[in-house]
């Protein structure tokens, strides 16, 4: 199963948190550049960094050890999650803004 964005964390948008069906999976962005582009254009590819499939104090945790700047908006899409994922994947919220 692929990883399904939920949001952007930060205001650079180098990070953002997605899930599968296991975790909650903080991903960093990646610019790569395109060797077969002239002009040096880049693509950005998204890496996991941590998983964490049990409490949401630990998500936070994680985000506090990684130097994540949350912004408002990514705080309370935070806050409206679960207090534990399994409870998350009953129902996960409609918070999708992939990027």
């Amino acid at each position: 199963m692929a990883d399904k964005s939920l949001f952007i964390l930060d205001a650079e948008a180098r990070w953002r948190l997605a899930y599968d069906s296991l975790q909650w999976i903080i991903q960093r962005r990646k610019t790569l550049p395109r060797p077969s582009e002239v002009g040096g254009s880049a693509e950005a590819r998204w890496r996991a960094v941590s998983f964490i499939g049990s409490e949401k104090r630990i998500l936070h945790r994680c985000l506090r050890e990684a130097d994540v700047v949350l912004t408002p908006e990514a705080l309370a899409w935070l806050d409206a999650l679960p207090e534990q994922f399994l409870e998350f994947t009953a129902a996960p919220p409609s918070l999708d803004v992939a990027a």
